[in-house]
């Protein structure tokens, strides 16, 4: 027996009870499980990697020496599409509408099973937001992978409501800038928008006034400020 095999397959399941156990589908339609221990040495696309970013669907290459897993690699595969997070669909199926270059906006089902990164953290769907660049792949008509590839930094505004458009939902406020001066900001509400009073109580759009005070982290997407958050005090 040669002492060193390499399948080729699509992992099928992850079991996480320890000894952790890899089950992969290979190319020629056989079902392997492998033992993953601290020793086998993980790479993505050949350079290194760590194990908590293998997950079901993905494709690899595992190694062995007598039939013991020493090496697993993941192929990650080229962005089938690249675009901006336009709205997300929290679910039993969640569903996120991207719009390619183009603006053209698609909305794709998102796996149960689907692994978001945000540079090489793994995180949740909740902790993606609108108007976030993404790279995803996806797997039958799922998205399998959602890569973002760049944060938008937040930004935090504080002062007096001066005006609401409640059929845009926009705000006008008085941002009260370090220097103490005051600058005209507008900010846009979205369904996402999360809003609540000092004490935490969710709060909605209709519960904003005018001349209220307010703190609100937002993200600039083009020349728009999307409200992430707006506290009432």
């Amino acid at each position: 027996i040669s002492r060193i095999k390499h399948y080729d397959g699509v992992i099928t399941s992850i079991d996480y009870n320890y000894p952790i156990k890899v089950t992969i589908k290979t190319d020629d339609d056989l079902t392997k499980t492998f033992t993953f221990t601290g020793d086998v040495e993980v790479t993505r696309n050949d350079e290194e990697s760590s194990f908590d970013q293998v997950g079901s669907g993905d494709e690899v290459t595992i190694t062995t020496r007598y039939d013991e897993m020493i090496a697993i690699n993941i192929i990650a595969k080229e962005a089938e599409m690249t675009g901006v997070i336009k709205e997300i669909i929290i679910g039993p199926q969640c569903k996120i509408k991207i719009a390619d270059e183009d603006g053209e906006i698609t909305q794709y089902t998102v796996s149960n099973n689907v692994k978001i990164t945000i540079g090489s953290k793994n995180v949740s769907i909740y902790d993606l937001r609108l108007g976030y660049n993404v790279n995803i792949n996806t797997s039958g008509d799922e998205i399998a992978t959602i890569d973002v590839s760049q944060i938008e930094t937040a930004k935090s505004f504080s002062g007096k409501i001066i005006y609401i458009n409640p059929d845009k939902k926009l705000i006008m406020m008085q941002n009260a800038t370090p220097s103490g001066k005051t600058e005209l900001i507008y900010l846009t509400v979205t369904n996402n928008t999360k809003i609540f009073d000092t004490s935490g109580t969710t709060k909605y759009f209709k519960d904003l006034k005018e001349g209220q005070n307010i703190l609100s982290t937002a993200i600039q997407q083009g020349t728009e400020n999307i409200a992430v958050s707006i506290m009432t005090h």
